[in-house]
């Protein structure tokens, strides 16, 4: 399901970065065609004006040379010699680009050329004909290896076609374009393989709470089958006995209350952290005394502590005042202390100390015992996360008591952490700032 989701997210991520990739691509080399495009009908256009035989004719209302291949006939064409004298020492420019000019008569013969010293191939004139067919008066022909870019121009007696060699701007778009194609490759496949590591940290932390929400629903499902069971069985066996009174059963009335507060626990657990998700928990903080909350609560803890044979050692600083909400900061203490004395041996020690320390109330509740994993104390806070298992149902547990613990530390802008050793003891330390 995972790698389904994982796939379809890398999916979207490289279309979408392959299309913006593209378009970006496109627009460079289409600005950059039409930049060397303008700059090349410019020369022709500065090439043919700055010929001393050209004579320009007024174009009609489509901006176009009349057209003298259909209708009346053309006036007879001035007879020339079939090589026309070329004028190869009037090169328009200083620079190195070949151009030059063509001038023909209305029947295509060649009148004169107006050509740069560059130009020692005449294949052009191969093309004349074609350039004349067209109907367009502007294109591009072979010229040797590269090509030619013309423009045709009326004149007074025929034509002016005026040529440019764009040979290099030629190549430089053809490399330009492959270029483009490599780095969109590359980038793709870079961009490929960000978005599969990025899809695959993304889906972790997805996948994981989804397996420990699994294991939580069969760790619960266990939990509350237990119960149920046993309330079942004990009535069942009230129900047998319809002539006893409730004093002669009242040993099976006590075990099904105890399986029902057992489920109420749960349920409360689980009601708590969904409030607190959906931050509708009552979380009016005021001015309260730490050291108060602390001291009643070991109160309240104190019997269980001396009947379960361990020692209890403690040292409570006085006023020592923070900011938080009341009932919160008791459930807190309450789980950190009911967590020490499920993971205490017998004449084993808690020690528990609420000290100032640089401005923030530090409470201290340490147990010895088997102690937590370097691993586990990494997970210790993640909801559903039990050390032991197995440990944990026996004991009542289900895992939920320390991340409802660090969920009111959030709530309550407190801090809280964890250092055990394992075979000896386990420290939760939580500061709140003073007031």
């Amino acid at each position: 399901m995972f790698k389904k989701l994982r796939n379809k997210l890398l999916i979207v991520d490289i279309i979408i970065i392959s299309v913006l990739l593209l378009v970006s691509f496109g627009a460079i080399y289409i600005i950059m065609y039409n930049n060397i495009a303008e700059t090349s009908e410019n020369m022709i256009n500065d090439t043919i004006h700055s010929d001393p035989d050209y004579q320009p004719l007024k174009l009609n209302k489509d901006n176009k040379p009349p057209d003298n291949k259909g209708g009346s006939p053309p006036e007879e064409p001035k007879k020339h010699s079939k090589e026309p004298p070329e004028k190869k020492d009037k090169a328009p420019e200083t620079d190195s680009t070949a151009r030059f000019v063509v001038h023909i008569d209305d029947n295509g013969n060649i009148i004169s050329i107006y050509k740069s010293e560059e130009i020692k191939d005449d294949s052009y004139k191969n093309y004349i004909d074609d350039i004349l067919n067209k109907s367009s008066d502007t294109g591009i022909i072979p010229y040797l290896n590269g090509r030619l870019k013309y423009r045709i121009t009326a004149e007074k007696e025929g034509y002016a076609i005026g040529f440019l060699d764009i040979t290099p701007e030629w190549h430089f778009l053809l490399n330009l374009g492959i270029i483009l194609i490599v780095v969109w490759i590359f980038a793709v496949l870079a961009s490929f393989l960000i978005s599969l590591y990025n899809a695959n940290r993304a889906i972790k932390p997805v996948s994981n709470a989804y397996e420990r929400q699994k294991q939580f629903i069969a760790d619960v499902s266990h939990e509350i089958k237990t119960p149920l069971a046993s309330i079942n069985a004990n009535v069942d066996v009230l129900i047998s006995k319809s002539g006893s009174t409730i004093e002669s059963e009242k040993k099976w009335l006590t075990y099904i209350k105890n399986e029902v507060e057992r489920m109420t626990k749960l349920t409360n657990d689980l009601l708590y952290l969904a409030k607190s998700d959906s931050n509708e928990i009552n979380n009016d903080m005021s001015e309260i005394s730490f050291s108060d909350i602390v001291e009643s609560c070991i109160v309240v803890m104190e019997a269980i502590i001396y009947e379960k044979n361990m020692v209890l050692k403690s040292n409570i600083e006085k006023e020592l005042n923070i900011y938080a909400y009341d009932e919160a900061i008791r459930q807190l203490v309450i789980i950190l202390l009911d967590n020490a004395v499920k993971y205490t041996p017998e004449k084993g020690e808690i020690y528990v100390s609420l000290i100032k320390e640089d401005g923030y109330a530090t409470l201290s509740v340490k147990n010895t015992g088997n102690g937590i994993s370097k691993e586990d104390c990494t997970h210790i806070f993640e909801r559903f996360y039990r050390t032991d298992k197995s440990r944990a149902r026996t004991s009542g547990g289900f895992g939920l008591g320390l991340s409802i613990a660090k969920s009111i530390c959030d709530r309550n802008i407190g801090d809280i952490s964890v250092n055990s050793e394992e075979g000896k003891y386990t420290e939760f330390k939580v500061k709140f700032k003073m007031v």
